[in-house]
């Protein structure tokens, strides 16, 4: 217990200087983790958010949180475009070592947000449960932790966090889906946008993110540097491998969507 208490007390994640920004606190995450549970519940409650079409008990959780998921895309793209900005100039070693704002402050938004995208998971479980995405999200949220906790890895937040550019489109896919519009125009052209937008964010942005990092080893694997910062790279590398295996799945779907758009013009 001491030594639980003793990491609590000098942990970063827990605990900024005077000098750090005052959303850079345990509060953000909280906050973030409330906002989210508050507004699932006023959606579940006026159904505000949902079509004019009745949906199943089923589709209507999974409507209010795929809006929300929406919403914090938008949050963290925002949020990589600020820590663009701020990281310009800064020497090389600041890039994965050092605190700096905007990422210190949206990956706790992240954090909250994936604490609270788990326990809606776990609440509805009869309605999302998917045994794989809660382990997804336990994995991120200990990465998140640890970044956080080291300070590291500013500049590839960036990256990581821009590859929520796509969340839009792949939501609006199940929306337009679930209302029975995948034969319009608007379905097939969001298809279109996002396998765009995934290609060029998780695959190009991602892949050079990659290659930026590896060209700072010696900042992150340095001799005294902990071996959890390998673990953590490992872990980047392989959210790549899955978005390739993603890229594929959604390559597929685009031309599949166009061969059917053209057959229908042809009747």
């Amino acid at each position: 217990m001491k030594l639980l208490t003793d990491w609590i007390d000098n942990s970063k994640l827990f605990n900024r200087p005077e000098s750090a920004a005052g959303l850079s606190q345990i509060q953000t995450v909280y906050t973030a983790f409330a906002v989210c549970w508050l507004v699932f519940l006023i959606f579940d409650w006026t159904g505000i958010d949902l079509p004019q079409k009745k949906l199943k008990r089923k589709d209507t959780v999974d409507w209010h949180s795929r809006v929300i998921s929406s919403i914090h895309a938008v949050i963290l793209c925002i949020g990589a475009l600020g820590c663009y900005l701020e990281m310009q100039g800064v020497k090389r070693e600041l890039l994965v070592k050092g605190y700096a704002v905007y990422p210190d402050v949206f990956a706790r938004i992240f954090l909250g947000y994936l604490l609270y995208d788990t326990s809606n998971m776990l609440v509805y479980f009869k309605y999302l449960g998917d045994p794989s995405a809660i382990a997804h999200h336990i994995l991120f949220m200990l990465a998140a932790a640890y970044v956080l906790d080291q300070s590291i890895m500013a500049f590839p937040f960036i990256w990581l966090a821009l590859g929520e550019i796509s969340t839009p489109s792949v939501n609006l896919r199940w929306h337009l889906a679930v209302l029975d519009r995948k034969e319009g125009n608007l379905y097939l052209l969001n298809g279109l946008l996002l396998t765009f937008l995934f290609f060029t964010a998780r695959v190009i942005c991602y892949g050079a993110g990659l290659w930026h990092l590896w060209g700072l080893r010696d900042v992150w694997a340095g001799p005294k540097e902990p071996v959890t910062n390998y673990v953590l790279v490992a872990l980047f590398c392989l959210g790549y491998l899955l978005n390739l295996y993603w890229m594929q799945a959604i390559l597929k779907g685009a031309i599949k969507a166009l061969t059917r758009s053209k057959a229908s013009k042809q009747k």
